[in-house]
């Protein structure tokens, strides 16, 4: 990580010299959650998190637990919880048998739902590339931040 003062965030890259402009949600929260982030970057990288002009690469549901975490731990609960409702609600409000995805939409990309498997297949021709699980248990660690930080339950 490499902290760009200008843009108060940390960038993922240097290049020939220069930092290349990507700043992602996860290697900033990861600043904050294991102490990389020092007291005058903390609330520049909580800020980053709000501004849209900041352009954070968003992390898919696998390391969306760490963004969560980190913010948590440097004390944006708010920020956090609203990235959860976010970006987790459609999947809680999509059946009454929720379950994590492994991208944010169905399926990944901005997709319809299928109305089922055999529109799905005939509409995408079986499982084409980028195609995501809809059942995936890496998302889950924002659920058990969610019960430990947020319910207290240890």
């Amino acid at each position: 990580l490499f902290w760009n003062n200008d843009k108060g965030r940390y960038e993922d890259s240097h290049y020939k010299g220069k930092l290349t402009g990507v700043a992602s949600e996860v290697g900033n929260a990861n600043a904050l959650l294991y102490g990389i982030a020092t007291a005058e970057q903390i609330p520049r990288i909580g800020q980053a998190f709000l501004d849209k002009n900041q352009e954070l690469v968003e992390t898919s549901p696998l390391y969306c637990g760490y963004v969560i975490d980190g913010l948590m731990e440097a004390g944006f609960t708010e920020t956090a919880l609203q990235i959860i409702r976010k970006r987790y609600g459609t999947m809680i409000n999509h059946s009454d048998n929720p379950t994590i995805w492994e991208g944010w939409f169905p399926f990944t990309g901005q997709q319809p739902f299928a109305d089922n498997e055999a529109a799905f297949r005939i509409r995408n021709q079986i499982r084409p590339f980028g195609v995501r699980s809809m059942v995936h248990t890496g998302g889950i660690l924002t659920g058990f931040i969610l019960t430990t930080q947020v319910l207290g339950v240890r």
